[in-house]
């Protein structure tokens, strides 16, 4: 499946609107008195099963939580282009949003 910019955005909007900034959170993966991990996975389903009907293509909740996990983890070192792309445009997406904010991006100097 094609990930574009404004899927990513309906990860990060509808994770907010269901549990609130990730600043709030208890933990990593467990939202801060709205949900639980539990409710995360299931909304995770749903994002999934929207996807698959709005693009056509097959798309799996484990894929819809790689891309929320890009988008809020702070990742200590990326190999390839592609996970470069990937990890700008899900910070993008969740910054813009209003998921994550600008304390929660990593120092990271690009070199070479």
């Amino acid at each position: 499946m094609e990930w574009n910019f404004d899927l990513r955005k309906m990860i990060f909007n509808r994770v907010l609107n269901e549990f609130g900034p990730y600043r709030d959170w208890v933990g990593p993966n467990t939202p801060s008195g709205k949900g639980s991990s539990v409710e995360l996975k299931s909304v995770f389903e749903d994002l999934a099963e929207a996807f698959s009907k709005l693009t056509g293509r097959g798309c799996s909740a484990g894929a819809v939580e790689q891309q929320f996990e890009w988008g809020k983890t702070k990742q200590p070192k990326l190999s390839s282009n592609g996970h470069f792309y990937t990890f700008i445009m899900n910070k993008a997406a969740a910054m813009e949003v209003g998921f994550i904010n600008s304390g929660d991006l990593p120092d990271l100097t690009l070199m070479g």
